[in-house]
């Protein structure tokens, strides 16, 4: 999904991700911080993109136990290609309870 005002892309998870050398790109997941579960990137040794930005977007509402939104802006520094991994785990557990992968080709 490509947004043409600059925002970069939002990567997708079913298929490879091709994008610019210089793009940004953009992970957005569901996730709740009051359940002690939190997302947790792993970084490949490819070098091919940094971490710009990372955060947690709280809902609208408020409320507590509320989702929100974990958010991760890469953006493409060398060509080649790489995979993100995420897993969605408890500092202490030593199993994720969701992972998810990106594959990234930068060109």
């Amino acid at each position: 999904m490509t947004n043409n005002e600059g925002y970069g892309t939002l990567l997708i998870t079913n298929g490879i991700n091709r994008v610019k050398l210089g793009e940004k790109t953009w992970i957005i997941l569901n996730a709740n911080s009051s359940t002690g579960y939190v997302w947790r990137l792993t970084l490949d040794n490819s070098k091919v993109y940094r971490i710009d930005k990372n955060f947690y977007l709280p809902s609208r509402t408020g409320s507590v136990g509320t989702p929100g939104k974990a958010v991760w802006i890469l953006k493409a520094i060398k060509k080649g290609e790489a995979s993100i991994v995420l897993n969605y785990a408890r500092v202490f557990d030593k199993e994720a309870l969701k992972s998810i992968v990106y594959s990234i080709i930068v060109e």
